[in-house]
């Protein structure tokens, strides 16, 4: 839930200067890449 809290948050207060789901999916990935070590 935080990962899509800060996503919103940061995408918000940055003028929207970046996709979401891109952003989404590239944090997605770092979570998931540390749960697995």
């Amino acid at each position: 839930t935080s990962l899509v809290q800060g996503v919103a948050i940061r995408w918000t207060l940055g003028a929207r200067g970046f996709s979401l789901v891109d952003e989404g999916v590239r944090l997605l990935d770092v979570q998931v890449g540390l749960l697995r070590r």
